[in-house]
């Protein structure tokens, strides 16, 4: 239950029950009612309410966590146009499901149960592996108004959990269903088999109008598909690169301009103490460097020391970053004083001074940076004039001439996975001499595509594909009769013993072939169905086959492995581990289910696109 918790710092910001929420109206469809009424409400949700203000609050936390990941900042009617809004309404409109239901059952969490779940937290320890309330108190001011905002969300997640988990199994729900469904599905068989070939048959004679017969029955086999040829030249940034030049003047400037980036920060090791008075400070600086006194009265007090690694300067509010960051190493003898949160006594054990990665050091990339950007500038600069040329109407030899681009040849097919379906689509149906307008794919790709040639699709006449039709029939003719050969020899033998198999075998000059531990689902030899008729038969007997070559054979079953006699702990767990999976998921789908049934609910979306009308 815990894993979703341990994850909620990393994803602070209105992620925490995005994954199960995202598909909850999807499940559910949009509710008993859309109404326009109660305008200081959103949404009713059996007895809870999410009114306007925790909407609008939520929705501006969901939109700064969108706009921290783009480039280009969407406004609030944008975000609402692109139905954020309808979002963060699905994910407010599950939680409160969840408490009403938790609420209708008598299901609820006690303080106890919510101060262990945040101590478990692994974003909230220090080097020690114990819970650091200054680390806590920090995650609490980032990303939340308060310490009561922050508890909320976790008693969401509890209660998700704890009414999906209390259909969770961690062990097989009976033993004997486990045994049974292992015990088939890990039984293998120990099978030898031969294959036959022409040497067991005697094609008959056949006439030329024997063939034309099987080839006029055929005919649509040997279709021949259409055929267009292309000429085509490709353009990207690279097509440049060899006339970008780059001077060591402006290598320099690059680097300085993007000094940050080539700076290691200052990082610090320090011990930290959180007084909960002014006079514990002062004592705990009083008895740091005795060690033996400083730990009694540690213990007496409840107090922890905190020791945290690579410190850097914005892990704490400016009150204690400046403290940490403008003292030498060592004790500090004024301790911080932070509202609602106490005195803080620090100790800086060590400093790692920033540090600067030499010019020297970062010229092959800082070059390599330099000549992308000019080359897709270049890129840029050329496509615009290479447009200009296609659609004047000069040719593919003269625009590859007048930018000294190569021209290559390609079936058409080839441009399927490349360009998008219109485009292709076009080329398809085009006629000679057409050349395209420039087309871009979603790589930064160009390529222009002119027709050169097309062959229709025909069906050739018999006498221009004789001699392969010939050999068809011929085949064609031995397969049946390998079919049939097949089958009798199942017959004779399907009954029979390890020896009067083998014997055959070696009486014709068949190769035999030993198989040992074929499983039910896979094998490098026999299709599925195949399989299936070896695990469907007994042992000493035969059956015939076809192999994933196309080859017919005749099987003979000479064991059968319980699974019982080659038990495989990883396999049973893992079969025990699919059968609980799929248990639970049904549990879980016929709870999402009730609460969809049993809990009313109401949305009021005119409410919402009022706040972006005004």
């Amino acid at each position: 239950m815990l894993n979703i918790i341990r994850n909620l710092v990393k994803s602070i910001a209105g992620k925490i029950l995005l994954l199960i929420m995202v598909a909850s109206f999807a499940v559910w469809g949009m509710g008993d009612l859309l109404r326009s009424g109660d305008s200081g409400l959103v949404a009713i949700i059996g007895k809870q309410k999410i009114t306007i203000n925790e909407f609008y609050y939520q929705f501006q936390k969901k939109l700064n966590e969108f706009n921290q990941s783009l480039d280009e900042k969407l406004s609030e009617e944008e975000a609402h146009k692109q139905q954020i809004t309808y979002l963060v309404l699905n994910e407010m409109v599950y939680g409160k499901m969840i408490q009403e239901f938790a609420e209708n059952n008598s299901i609820y969490l006690s303080d106890n149960i919510i101060k262990k779940a945040i101590i478990s937290i692994p974003q909230f320890h220090d080097a020690d592996g114990n819970f650091n309330k200054i680390l806590f108190d920090n995650s609490i001011i980032s990303n939340f108004n308060n310490e009561a905002e922050f508890t909320n969300e976790i008693s969401k997640i509890f209660l998700n959990n704890l009414l999906f988990e209390s259909f969770t199994i961690n062990a097989p729900f009976n033993k004997e269903i486990s045994n049974l469904f292992y015990n088939y599905e890990f039984e293998t068989r120990n099978v030898l088999y031969f294959n036959i070939d022409d040497r067991l048959i005697k094609k008959p004679q056949y006439t030329e109008k024997d063939v034309l017969e099987f080839y006029n029955d055929n005919k649509n086999d040997y279709l021949i598909s259409k055929k267009i040829e292309t000429r085509f030249i490709n353009v990207d940034s690279n097509s440049f690169s060899e006339l970008v030049d780059i001077t060591d003047d402006e290598i320099e400037i690059f680097y300085n301009e993007n000094i940050d980036s080539y700076t290691i920060n200052e990082t610090r090791e320090i011990e930290i103490i959180n007084a909960k008075s002014i006079e514990q400070a002062k004592k705990i600086i009083e008895l740091f460097n005795n060690n033996i006194e400083l730990t009694k009265y540690l213990n007496k007090e409840e107090l922890i020391i905190s020791k945290l690694d690579n410190v850097k300067i914005g892990d704490f509010d400016d009150e204690i970053s400046s403290s940490i960051f403008n003292n030498p190493e060592g004790l500090i003898l004024d301790p911080v004083d932070i509202d609602g949160i106490g005195y803080f006594v620090v100790k800086i054990n060590k400093i790692f001074p920033s540090k600067v990665i030499s010019l020297d050091e970062e010229k092959n990339r800082i070059i390599e940076s330099l000549n992308d950007e000019k080359a897709y500038k270049l890129f840029l600069d050329n496509i615009e004039l290479i447009e200009e040329l296609n659609l004047t109407g000069l040719t593919l030899d003269e625009i590859s001439a007048n930018f000294n681009l190569e021209i290559k040849n390609a079936y058409v097919e080839e441009f399927s996975s490349i360009i998008n379906v219109e485009d292709y689509s076009v080329v398809l149906n085009s006629d000679i001499g057409y050349q395209s307008d420039l087309i871009i794919n979603e790589n930064d790709n160009v390529y222009i595509i002119e027709t050169i040639n097309i062959t229709e699709s025909r069906i050739p006449q018999y006498q221009e594909i004789k001699s392969l039709v010939n050999n068809d029939y011929s085949n064609y003719i031995g397969e049946q009769l390998l079919s049939k050969k097949i089958s009798e020899l199942e017959l004779i033998y399907k009954y029979t013993n390890k020896k009067t198999f083998e014997d055959f075998a070696k009486k014709n000059g068949l190769p035999l072939f030993n198989k040992d531990r074929i499983k039910r689902n896979r094998s490098n030899i026999f299709n599925q169905a195949t399989l299936d008729k070896i695990f469907n038969t007994t042992k000493d007997s035969s059956l015939m086959f076809k192999d994933l070559n196309g080859k017919f054979g005749l099987a003979f079953v000479k064991d059968i492995i319980t699974a019982d006699n080659l038990i495989n702990d990883t396999d049973k767990q893992n079969l025990n581990n699919n059968i609980n999976a799929s248990f639970n998921q049904s549990m879980e789908n016929i709870l999402k289910n009730k609460l969809a049934d049993d809990i009313k609910y109401e949305l009021f979306l005119h409410n919402i696109d009022n706040l972006f009308l005004q």
